[in-house]
């Protein structure tokens, strides 16, 4: 989008450079941008609910509300990783299938349940890896097999005992 002018009551015309319709955005659309920002602002900074200038802490919770149902996506650059983490995470009653560089998350999906489908979806965006560090399931290896993404080595971790910290990991050539 990109400037384009004023209309006749004096607000901003926009222009949508790939379509090439022209738009004058709303009150409501510029509302709900502010507040968005304004939300951001509010979750990663140190202020709390009462300390905001809002008329009651209910009423900022309804405005707000639309803003817990965004989901954000990383970008996926098409950049080979040398290493990726694999793992999955339930929080509630969904599943986070989460991909992951030692420094960096690369992408996630929420699904209901974890399959090797599911994992097919995502593991599909990604070009093929050097190492694969998963937890050791069998359909770690069907997962990859099937999105064409088989690794040069393979790391499996194990974790022996629900109170130890230790873990032994096992690397292998395909």
């Amino acid at each position: 989008m990109q400037k384009r002018g004023k209309i006749a009551k004096g607000t901003q015309r926009w222009l949508c450079v790939s379509c090439t319709s022209s738009r004058a955005l709303g009150h409501k659309t510029q509302k709900r941008g502010r507040l968005l920002d304004r939300f951001v602002a509010w979750l990663l900074g140190k202020q709390s609910q009462t300390e905001l200038k809002v008329s009651s802490e209910r009423t900022w919770r309804r405005h707000i509300a639309w803003c817990w149902r965004i989901i954000p996506k990383p970008a996926l650059t098409g950049e080979v990783y040398p290493i990726i983490l694999m793992d999955a995470t339930s929080v509630g009653s969904l599943v986070c299938l989460i991909t992951r560089t030692p420094g960096a998350v690369i992408d996630w999906h929420w699904v209901g349940w974890e399959s090797s489908n599911t994992w097919e979806e995502l593991l599909s965006k990604l070009p093929a890896p050097t190492v694969v560090v998963c937890d050791g399931q069998k359909a770690s290896y069907w997962q990859l097999n099937a999105a064409g993404l088989m690794p040069e080595y393979s790391a499996v971790s194990f974790m022996f005992g629900r109170m130890f910290a230790l873990s032994y990991l096992f690397i292998h050539k395909l």
